[in-house]
């Protein structure tokens, strides 16, 4: 494990000397969820995020094939040197990928597709994934997808919503943004639903007081238009 790192006051002195601050290594920095359970992303929400990512990493592959195509075209190429072309251009296109997932893996853990659907890629302790262990996760991608995508089977059903790829690459995938608290959303609805409901029966009571009065007053007046009978002699 590593040891605890403390960051040193800023311009305190020792031997005489300022001290500098320390630099604290972004892999011992504290988990993002620390103290807080971390909700996983589930199968369609990743498969949406890849989704995403497939029509980025097309687009700029299409865009820069033709580029190239156009400037080629003024060219004088025979068959065999299109031969070469195509099978560079088709090394490119493999390393393109590749560095796409590895690079956004390894520096914030999420493509542009996992930003989208607010998703992010760690490791297993929910810290950043290593280059290497990024490469590794991808390769394991690969193969799960091999056996007709049966190694993402297990996302659907265990509790860290882990694949092939995630066993393999060391990896989890959470939100970035957990769901709301039901307790949370709730509280403000109960009381607004109480306030509502006070001033409902406040309404309600001040409407028949009101009518209450307006019953009396009426029975005064007709007591009033009645004419006096002279009594009996």
């Amino acid at each position: 494990m590593d040891d605890p790192v403390q960051d040193a006051p800023l311009g305190a002195p020792e031997n005489g000397a300022p001290v500098e601050p320390v630099q604290i290594d972004p892999e011992r920095a504290a988990p993002a969820y620390a103290g807080a359970a971390p909700a996983y992303a589930g199968l369609v929400t990743r498969v949406i995020a890849f989704t995403i990512d497939a029509v980025v990493i097309n687009v700029v592959a299409i865009c820069v094939a033709g580029a190239v195509a156009l400037g080629l075209s003024i060219l004088s190429i025979t068959p065999k040197q299109h031969g070469v072309l195509v099978a560079i251009g088709s090394v490119v296109w493999v390393g393109w990928i590749i560095g796409y997932f590895v690079l956004f893996w390894s520096s914030t853990g999420q493509t542009p597709g996992n930003r989208i659907m607010r998703i992010q890629v760690l490791r297993s302790d929910l810290r950043r994934m290593h280059f290497l262990q990024a490469a590794r996760r991808l390769l394991g991608l690969f193969l799960a997808a091999l056996p007709l995508g049966l190694g993402f089977v297990p996302i659907l059903f265990t509790d860290r919503r882990r694949g092939f790829q995630d066993r393999f690459g060391g990896s989890v995938v959470v939100l970035t943004e957990p769901p709301p608290d039901p307790t949370k959303t709730l509280a403000p609805r109960l009381a607004g639903a109480e306030v509502a409901a006070t001033l409902s029966a406040n309404a309600n009571g001040s409407a028949g007081t009101l009518a209450a009065q307006a019953a009396a007053e009426a029975r005064l007046r007709e007591q009033r238009a009645q004419p006096e009978q002279d009594p009996a002699p």
